[in-house]
């Protein structure tokens, strides 16, 4: 399920959420693991492995750039929390009904079509290490909503975590797709794409302007999406693309070509240097591009950001009239996995310059 991210009054676009559930195992049970990829302000990653029977969280993840990587494991003596960033954890006494509060929007799915039907539960939100958090789950209301399938009967679950109370639209068929997020005082959540089948969707990512439209070809289970402007509004000259794992992220930019490549590649260098701590580029990995249609030069190179070792990638291609900008940053345990990636996903580049 794919949402657009909107303002309060819901005339500014802020960003995209993407979650995703599919069948898994752990210690040869089976499983379901549950995944949310977000790419508003700064791109986050979370997942949650719950049993496929009692539905019950066992292990949940969290990633945030600038924040690190936060664990929690659910065993019968109790949560275990830890942080990366912290030498110590931290251990929550195990209640009866508790889950993980990445998944509970699909447990809410779950949940029989009965106007009134109420669940207090008990949320770990491992980003917030030791806070266990009761909070009651209720359906306030049953009526058809305007959706991207047409108008659809919807029963609506208010929640109330803490001080904070949000509504989740949920579809009334086999499917019950969340249509619509609402966050009381901040922002909603709308539902625009829906995919039963994540084996179907296209490689293909199309961006810019009708007038001078780009195409990148994205590894398989890795998500693009247009990066709206400060007036909230979404024109296609930057995206941001999240990978599968929530390892790092890739932005892509486009802009008129106004200088040579080797200005715009010295200035990139010495912005790091003066804007990343300890940056420190790796001159063996300097590569030219060269193709038919294509101009370019890429690089990686290693910076600190808080206690974390980050990688970082940087591509600048001329196509046509348009400078294209890549920029990928990563835990440094982690950028292996993504690098041979990052170079295809940047060889795919194709621009239509009319």
């Amino acid at each position: 399920m794919v949402y657009e991210s909107l303002s309060r009054d819901e005339t500014r676009t802020l960003g995209y959420l993407a979650l995703s559930i599919h069948a898994s195992r752990a210690d040869n049970q089976p499983t379901w693991k549950i995944e949310s990829r977000d790419s508003r302000d700064s791109t986050a990653y979370a997942m949650v492995e719950v049993d496929a029977e009692s539905f019950l969280p066992i292990h949940s993840l969290f990633r945030k750039e600038g924040l690190g990587e936060i664990e929690a494991h659910y065993q019968e003596e109790g949560v275990s929390v830890s942080h990366r960033l912290r030498q110590d954890g931290s251990k929550l006494k195990q209640r009866d009904r508790t889950y993980e509060i990445f998944q509970s929007c699909y447990l809410m799915r779950r949940f029989p079509v009965q106007n009134g039907y109420q669940e207090p539960v008990y949320l770990v939100d491992s980003t917030r290490p030791a806070k266990q958090i009761p909070a009651l789950m209720r359906i306030t209301e049953i009526k058809t909503l305007s959706t991207i399938h047409g108008d659809q009967l919807c029963y609506k679950v208010t929640t109330l975590v803490g001080e904070s109370r949000m509504h989740f639209w949920i579809g009334i068929d086999e499917k019950r797709w969340i249509y619509r997020i609402e966050n009381e005082g901040i922002g909603v959540m709308r539902l625009i794409n829906a995919i039963p089948d994540a084996s179907t969707v296209s490689p293909y990512f199309e961006g810019g302007s009708p007038e001078a439209p780009f195409r990148l070809t994205l590894p398989a289970d890795w998500l693009a999406f247009p990066v709206p402007d400060s007036s909230g509004k979404v024109k296609g000259e930057q995206i941001t693309i999240l990978p599968s794992g929530g390892i790092g992220s890739l932005t892509l930019s486009r802009h008129p070509k106004m200088v040579t490549l080797d200005q715009v590649y010295n200035g990139s260098i010495n912005w790091l240097k003066e804007n990343r701590k300890h940056f420190s580029l790796d001159p063996s990995s300097v590569t030219e591009i060269r193709s038919e249609h294509s101009n370019g030069r890429s690089f990686t190179g290693t910076y600190q950001e808080s206690r974390n070792n980050m990688s970082l990638f940087h591509a600048l291609v001329e196509q046509g009239e348009h400078l294209y900008i890549f920029t990928a940053h990563s835990p440094s345990s982690g950028f292996l996995e993504m690098e041979e990636s990052l170079h295809k996903i940047v060889e795919s580049l194709q621009s239509v310059e009319r």
